[in-house]
């Protein structure tokens, strides 16, 4: 999905680039080789809370992964849904 405006979100200037959304069920940490092969440069987790029992998955686990590949993590706890 292509963003043709961007502005500001959560206090962070962001730029017209691509879009690209996953899920983390049913996946593996194998996923930062899809994140890298994306080209993204920044991952917006949007978790209401960003723990996991998922090994990898944890906010601090999945930060310092992507952070060893040269990805910037965000958490926007205002983007959750909340149930």
């Amino acid at each position: 999905m292509a963003i043709s405006s961007c502005g500001t979100i959560g206090g962070m200037t962001c730029a017209p680039e691509r879009l690209i959304g996953w899920g983390y069920e049913g996946r593996s940490i194998d996923l930062l080789a899809l994140t890298k092969a994306t080209g993204a440069k920044t991952v917006a987790d949007v978790r209401l809370n960003p723990i996991s029992r998922k090994a990898g998955f944890s906010k601090r686990a999945l930060s310092a992964a992507l952070d060893a590949a040269d990805v910037r993590y965000v958490h926007f706890r205002g983007l959750s849904v909340k149930h």
